[in-house]
């Protein structure tokens, strides 16, 4: 590991609109939170730091977080990009990987695979979402810190403001990026994602898995579901 502060950022608050509460849900054991953090503890190649707002309903967040031995971060609750922004700067963050707390699949070596492709690299950010080719959940974006700080002002949109990566698409011809692909084929339309609880039971049939709950390994789940 270099000697630049790699953290991966996890973005998490209570009070989501489609699911209130769907951080603190729990799933074989674990809340949904719980799970993203508990396999992105498991990395030695960077440190993780939930970034939750300062609004009282998230006060569980920070002891879920303080009590599994991760730093916590409280910022604003609506504007997350700026959230991000002030967690940068709080904890002199170099490279940041930006984490959803409703995925519990992160996939840990390829966040540092990007994290090592970014740091040798002039690159602005290396990311798998410019086209998508992995399932809804997997995602992984991983930016220079200076790079993101410095496009809050530019930002255009409400939507900006809350979709953190947003701008950096809409704006690629601006950057320097690399995207990844997947080699991993898969048979459907498979969200790996909690946005309502449409999506709890097929997150449930996984994480009840006993291969899954020492590592999310992708091509585990894949063949999982496939069985």
């Amino acid at each position: 590991m270099s000697g630049d502060r790699r953290c991966a950022i996890v973005l998490a608050r209570y009070s989501s609109s489609r699911f209130p509460g769907k951080a603190l849900y729990p799933i074989s054991g674990k809340g949904l939170l719980e799970w993203c953090l508990h396999f992105l503890k498991k990395s030695e190649g960077f440190e993780t730091i939930l970034a939750t707002s300062t609004h009282p309903t998230d006060d569980p967040l920070q002891q879920l977080a303080e009590n599994m031995g991760i730093r916590c971060f409280r910022g604003d609750l609506d504007d997350v990009y700026k959230r991000v922004v002030d967690c940068i700067e709080f904890y002199k963050i170099d490279t940041f990987a930006r984490i959803n707390g409703d995925s519990p699949f992160p996939q840990t070596s390829l966040i540092e695979s990007a994290f090592r492709q970014l740091e040798m690299s002039d690159l602005d950010f290396v990311t798998n979402l410019h086209p998508r080719t992995y399932p809804y959940g997997i995602s992984v974006e991983v930016f220079r810190a200076t790079t993101f700080s410095a496009h809050y002002r530019r930002l255009e949109t409400p939507d900006q403001h809350e979709h953190i990566t947003s701008y950096f698409y809409t704006h690629s011809n601006q950057f320097s990026f690399k995207n990844f692909t997947s080699d991993t084929p898969i048979k459907g339309d498979v969200r790996l994602v909690v946005d309502t609880k449409e999506d709890l039971p097929l997150i449930e049939k996984i994480l009840t898995n006993p291969e899954i709950t020492s590592s999310p390994d992708l091509k585990t789940i894949i063949r999982i579901l496939n069985d």
